[in-house]
């Protein structure tokens, strides 16, 4: 154990005790002071976004305070970023070609003279629509669900059981309008951004995620952070994408180190398609993307077929017959089938 050295009293003259009583008087005012100093400080400048719909209520340009200190860490991305100013940030996506600018709802729009803003956006948002299913995890990550509004197609492509639940109650609604949305709906219910594929760029207040376009897991994985800057839950995302990053390489060393197999299975990843017409076809995946590299991580070979089929569906796209996709098939010894439902 450690000792501490015994002090022994000292009787001191008058006049050294008043000089001691000063000192620590001198002290501790000092302290308290600084103390106060800090604490005037934390009590006004922002150590954490504001989520949830909450506004600034007592704005002061003068005061410069960064309203969005916690920031997301783009690290794999291609295609969009992020730039924060102290009270809006700038989303641009150079993929869409899309700039959107979100500031903080309580401070002043940005004028921002000279660029080209498709969208000015107060976040943190409370009402939003989607265009397709793959972004209901994006948002449920972020503990966001409720904020859904709408969803642009029918619900019976949602497997989400609790926003089918919201859809049930009547706190989410289908915009669909034959094979696209209505904007009309989206406006009446006030949604402030759709979160948008690229076939969708025009819906009501679309923020265009390109998330399909980019080449590998965790370039597509980090779009989380693209949803996030709509609810100011960058902190949130980071936590998402670093727990992802140690989850993916972590099974991909070990798929590496205890799984290795000579030859490698060669697998063939399909979808099936089908076209207002009732006409179907299949698309083989081709690499570089996600799927190229989760099978590559995983010890298998991707089967790639570059070539046009002779199926042609919304007289633009070629796909694979019945027969040209088992010609390919025949060479797999697994085959993943990408799709929700069961080709006849």
């Amino acid at each position: 154990p450690t000792c501490k050295l015994q002090q022994h009293p000292v009787t001191p003259t008058f006049a050294g005790a008043q000089v001691l009583i000063l000192m620590r008087v001198a002290t501790q005012l000092t302290a308290l002071v600084g103390a106060t100093a800090v604490l005037a400080t934390d009590a006004s400048a922002p150590t954490a976004n504001l989520v949830a719909g909450e506004c600034v209520t007592d704005y002061d340009e003068a005061n410069g305070y960064d309203y969005f200190p916690e920031k997301f860490d783009n690290q794999f991305s291609e295609y969009f970023e992020i730039t924060y100013m102290d009270t809006y940030k700038v989303i641009t996506n150079t993929y869409s070609g899309q700039t959107v600018v979100a500031y903080q709802c309580g401070t002043p729009a940005p004028n921002i003279t000279g660029a080209d803003v498709d969208m000015l956006v107060e976040v943190p948002i409370t009402k939003a629509a989607f265009t397709t299913t793959t972004y209901i995890p994006w948002i449920e990550l972020l503990g966001e669900r409720t904020t859904i509004k709408a969803y642009t197609s029918d619900f019976s492509y949602v497997t989400s059981a609790c926003l089918n639940q919201l859809y049930d109650e009547g706190e989410a609604v289908s915009v669909a309008s034959g094979w696209s949305y209505d904007n009309t709906a989206l406006e009446a219910l006030d949604v402030q951004v759709t979160f948008a594929d690229s076939w969708s760029s025009t819906a009501y207040n679309a923020l265009v995620v390109t998330a399909a376009n980019e080449d590998s897991v965790l370039k597509t994985a980090e779009y989380v952070g693209l949803f996030a800057a709509m609810y100011n839950q960058e902190a949130k995302a980071n936590e998402v994408i670093d727990a992802i990053e140690d989850r993916y390489s972590c099974v991909a060393h070990n798929a590496e180190t205890r799984g290795h197999h000579d030859p490698k299975p060669r697998v063939l990843w399909v979808y099936y398609s089908e076209d207002s017409s009732g006409n179907g076809g299949w698309s083989v995946g081709s690499c570089p993307n996600y799927y190229c590299e989760v099978i590559g991580d995983a010890g298998g070979n991707m089967i790639e077929y570059n070539e046009t089929g002779s199926v042609l569906l919304w007289s633009y796209y070629y796909y694979l017959s019945d027969d040209e996709l088992l010609s390919r098939a025949t060479m797999a010894d697994y085959v993943i089938y990408q799709g929700n439902t069961e080709p006849v």
